[in-house]
């Protein structure tokens, strides 16, 4: 079974940013507090998309 692109990517940020025992939040808030900049998948990662301004 292949994973989606999009699945691969979430799958390799949480396997590399995710601790759950951390306390701090869910894998998805972990992974959108990332700070690697050098990262490939830095600008593929998942996050929330921004409520628009009003």
């Amino acid at each position: 079974m292949a994973l989606s692109m999009r699945k691969a990517i979430n799958a390799k940020c949480k396997d590399c940013i995710y601790d759950p025992k951390s306390g701090l939040g869910t894998w998805r808030q972990q992974v959108e507090g990332c700070t690697s900049t050098n990262c490939a998948l830095y600008p593929l990662r998942p996050v929330s998309k921004k409520e628009p301004k009003r």
